[in-house]
């Protein structure tokens, strides 16, 4: 046999733990006010800290943002740096839209917020007067909260 010898040794040792994850990278500069389309971005595999956030991790939820700064090429977005439009403005007539499996609904309202495509905003029926909650879906159009489902 051979002779194994052992040596107990303590002291510490540093390392740097980073947690891989993929993040959304502007692939050209971008202006301030632009809005963000599918060429503009891709996603990169990054390495982040335990703890660090990575900002979007999908292509879809930065897609249709505007830019609130300019972005340099490389840098990866991050939800401080862009702003879904406002497509409803307040007071305007909008059409609220219910439809189901066979069947499509549709009347006016009022728009009593500004929203932004997918925010949730109020609007107002113009002959009752309530004034109920509905998502924002399109520049004219809203569905009430509760009918989303059926779509």
């Amino acid at each position: 046999g051979e002779d194994v010898a052992f040596r107990r040794v303590w002291g510490w040792a540093r390392f740097d733990l980073r947690i891989r994850s993929e993040a959304v990278e502007a692939v050209q500069g971008l202006s301030r006010g632009q809005l963000v389309t599918a060429g503009d971005i891709r996603l990169k595999e990054i390495l982040l800290k335990p703890g660090e956030k990575p900002g979007f991790v999908s292509i879809a939820e930065v897609m249709g943002r505007k830019t609130l700064r300019p972005v340099s090429t490389g840098e990866i977005l991050k939800p401080s740096d862009v702003e879904r439009p406002v497509l409803m403005t307040r007071g305007r007539t909008v059409n609220v839209v219910v439809h189901g499996s066979g069947f499509r609904l549709s009347d006016s309202g009022i728009a009593r917020d500004d929203g932004a495509l997918g925010e949730i905003i109020r609007v107002e029926n113009p002959r009752s007067r309530e004034v109920f909650r509905a998502r924002v879906i399109s520049a004219d159009a809203v569905v009430p909260l509760g009918e989303e489902k059926n779509g």
